[in-house]
């Protein structure tokens, strides 16, 4: 055998085992929430006789979040995000030392949900609640009615 051919013998050995175990294949990420699903909305035009369909998001509901009240303060700059994880959309920043209100947390991630800042244009805003990261300065559960 050529050692060419003896090259391209030995990388089939290690390719051929590595493919049919999908060790390429990466890794599932499950923290991420389920998808959205969708409801058709049937509505009638006046003018027409079918119905036009129309689809309507249905959220997965957000029982991991507890409400509570208080503060924390920001130990290193960090990045706001539209959701509790790295895998949403960072919507703004806040510097060391910062101390702001918190409205909740995701007892999943164990992220803090915070009250936007001014400069945040965003539905919601979240932040690490990592011990690295923040440090509660004071808090308690929102009352119940």
């Amino acid at each position: 055998m050529t050692d060419r051919l003896k090259h391209w013998w030995l990388l089939g050995l290690f390719i051929l085992p590595a493919l049919a175990c999908n060790a390429f294949a990466g890794r599932v990420d499950t923290s991420l929430p389920p998808p959205a699903t969708l409801t058709p909305n049937v509505a009638i035009d006046e003018n027409e006789t079918t119905p036009i369909i129309a689809p309507t998001v249905t959220l997965p509901a957000d029982s991991s979040i507890m409400p509570l009240q208080g503060t924390i303060r920001i130990l290193v700059d960090l990045n706001i995000r539209s959701g509790p994880g790295v895998q949403f959309d960072r919507v703004g920043f806040l510097p060391r030392d910062e101390i702001v209100s918190i409205s909740g947390r995701d007892e999943v991630s164990g992220w803090w949900q915070i009250q936007c800042p001014p400069s945040v244009e965003s539905a919601q805003c979240w932040v690490s609640g990592g011990p690295r990261y923040t440090q509660i300065e004071a808090i308690q559960p929102t009352p119940t009615p």
